[in-house]
Formats: structure tokens, C-alpha cells, sequence
């Protein structure tokens, strides 16, 4: 393994020779601390069922009535959030009547304003229909003889 050009080749091997040898030493104990900590978990369940003591059995209440009480809340909140949906709605209702009047409104005055343009047009068009009417039955203007050049 030792290459003569590169004369630090046989160092470098010895050196990993030098670390893979506490490494390896090393994979017992890892081994062991993981067992361990396996044996510890399996002893130490926390969510192993415990059995129910005296003191627990007379803190609970009679599930029957706690049980009323949720349901009750439950359907107050329930009849809450319906009455609430249904303000909501109602809301959402009258904005969106009003928005479809702003723009029943806004296309009505689009309309007025284009028939008011086009009623502006048909006026400027016959206009310029009898100006050029009154241009036609004019008599023509006497031709005048213009000399261009000096004479003489």
C-alpha cells in the first residue's frame, strides 16, 4: 500500500489503523446502554393501565349528569352559531342586492351617456350634410390667370 510518489500514504493508513481500533471496542458498550434503555422502557410503561384507587373513585361525578350539562352547552352553542350564520347570510344578501342596484344603476347611465353621444353625432353629421349642401349650389368663384414667371 505504500506508494513511492506519495510518500504520506503509509502514514495516513496507519493513523485509520489507529482510530478504527477504539472504534470498534467501542460497539459492545453501545450495545449494552441500548439493551438497557430497552429493558428501562419496557419496565416503565406510561401508559400501562393503573388500577383505580379509592381516591379517584370518589372524585369522579356521576357521568349522567356532566353528560347532560356538555350536551346542553353544546346545543346553546350550536343554536348560536346557526343564528349567526344566518345574520351573516341575510348580510351578505343585502350587499349583494346593493351591489347588483350600483350596477343596474351604472349601465343605465352608460346607456343615457351613449344615447346622448350618439343623438350629438347624428346632429354634427346632418350639419355637416347641409353645410356641404349649401357649398354645392353656390355658384363657382371666377377662374383668376396667375403668371408665374417675369415677363419680358
Amino acid at each position: 500500500m505504500t506508494d513511492p510518489s506519495r510518500p504520506g500514504v503509509a502514514a495516513s493508513g496507519r493513523r485509520r489503523a489507529a482510530r478504527r481500533g477504539p472504534a470498534i471496542a467501542l460497539i459492545p458498550a453501545v450495545a449494552a446502554v441500548f439493551g438497557g434503555s430497552l429493558a428501562w422502557a419496557g419496565q416503565h410503561d406510561p401508559l400501562a393501565a393503573a388500577e383505580p384507587s379509592a381516591v379517584d373513585e370518589q372524585v369522579q361525578p356521576e357521568p349522567g349528569a356532566a353528560a347532560e350539562q356538555a350536551v346542553a352547552d353544546l346545543t346553546a352553542r350550536v343554536r348560536d352559531a346557526r343564528a349567526r350564520v344566518a345574520a351573516l347570510t341575510a348580510t351578505v344578501a343585502e350587499q349583494r342586492e346593493a351591489a347588483h342596484a350600483k350596477q343596474a344603476a351604472d349601465a343605465a347611465q352608460a346607456s343615457a351617456a351613449q344615447a346622448a353621444a350618439a343623438q350629438a353625432a347624428a346632429a354634427k353629421a346632418a350639419a355637416q350634410a347641409s353645410a356641404a349642401q349649401r357649398r354645392a349650389s353656390a355658384p363657382a368663384p371666377p377662374r383668376v390667370h396667375v403668371v408665374t414667371r417675369a415677363s419680358g
